[in-house]
């Protein structure tokens, strides 16, 4: 929370990788999935407190599973369906965090994000 005001976060994973030929967020990056990367970082972030991950309706069971694992329940972590296209998924995202003062929308298939 940041002066009194909730602040959220939106993990975009719904996106079909159809340049890469394979899912590039499950591909594997120093023993874990792409995907983790950026999850863990957020998760750690103690400004947060809300956390969603937007994913393909295919990968909803992996990504619950992985969000599990790796997000604590204070922030109240969900996976949502992504859309068509990338604004449809955030737009996705946005409405799962109606009640956040404040949003951060971070692309999963960019995984050095930092908590500095």
């Amino acid at each position: 929370m940041i002066g009194g005001e909730s602040v959220g976060a939106i993990l975009v994973a719904a996106g079909r990788s159809t340049r890469m030929g394979f899912d590039k967020l499950w591909a594997d990056l120093g023993g874990r999935p792409v995907l983790s990367w950026s999850l863990s970082t957020l998760a750690a972030c103690p400004a947060l407190d809300r956390l969603i991950v937007v994913s393909s309706e295919d990968r909803q069971d992996e990504a619950w599973r992985l969000v599990g694992r790796s997000v604590p329940a204070r922030l109240r972590p969900r996976t949502v369906l992504g859309g068509e296209r990338r604004r449809d998924s955030v737009a996705a995202g946005l409405e799962a965090l109606s009640d956040c003062s404040w949003v951060l929308i971070h692309d999963a298939a960019r995984p050095f994000i930092t908590d500095r």
